[in-house]
């Protein structure tokens, strides 16, 4: 029974109507659609198929507007940039330091390009993660250079030559005889202790990876002269 109080609802399917103003009482769905917003599952779609992202990672960029901004801004500054590491600098470290400094993202002291910076130093090996930690709680309380001039400023830039790490390694095990001498009888997990104490002599800027192949190295060659 047609309803006197409620006008017919009349609905164009089709984008454009073959004669102009023919349907101009018509919803246009098309144009409905288009000018909906994008869907939180369409926005996690679009993460982990275009950029690579986990389900997880990208669950938390959407539920953050602020920190999903944050991960566009960042990737289209510079299109080579890693988006699962740009990712992990938002998700691990920027939530991480922002709550201990009990700061709501809306307050944060970071704008998308220092993150950005962040990112290219890690990418490019100019600095391991232990440092862009550092680099973070220095901007946080108050530091206004850019991470660049940060890490030159404190020479924090990773060590990632062989023959300097070769030289900790070999300090290492000469200062660390009862180590060494637990690890070849066996004891395989004081290794952990020798890269720790490599990492200290170089104050947490040496490539740990190469730390840990040459250290493996010059190991294997006591064990087995």
């Amino acid at each position: 029974m047609p309803e006197p109080n409620l006008p017919p609802l009349r609905v164009l399917l089709n984008d454009q109507p073959a004669v102009p103003n023919t349907y101009r009482d018509h919803i246009n769905v098309q144009c409905l659609r288009r000018k909906l917003p994008e869907l939180p599952s369409e926005t996690r779609a679009k993460l982990t198929n275009k950029y690579g992202i986990s389900p997880e990672s990208a669950a938390i960029l959407v539920n953050e507007n602020v920190l999903l901004q944050h991960f566009y801004d960042i990737m289209e500054e510079k299109k080579s940039r890693d988006p699962k590491l740009s990712t992990n600098i938002l998700i691990m470290e920027l939530l991480t330091i922002l709550n201990k400094k009990k700061l709501s993202l809306e307050a944060s002291p970071f704008p998308s390009h220092t993150l950005g910076e962040i990112v290219d130093l890690l990418q490019s090996e100019k600095i391991n993660l232990v440092t862009a930690r550092k680099i973070l709680q220095e901007i946080i309380s108050g530091n206004s250079m850019s991470p660049s001039e940060v890490v030159e400023k404190y020479e924090w830039t990773q060590i990632t030559n062989p023959s300097e790490i070769e030289k900790v390694c070999t300090a290492v095990i000469e200062q660390n005889p009862k180590l060494v001498e637990q690890f070849c009888s066996g004891k395989t997990k004081v290794f952990n202790s020798l890269v720790g104490k490599a990492a200290k002599i170089t104050e947490n800027r040496a490539n740990m990876a190469t730390v840990v192949q040459v250290l493996t190295a010059k190991l294997r060659k006591i064990q087995n002269p």
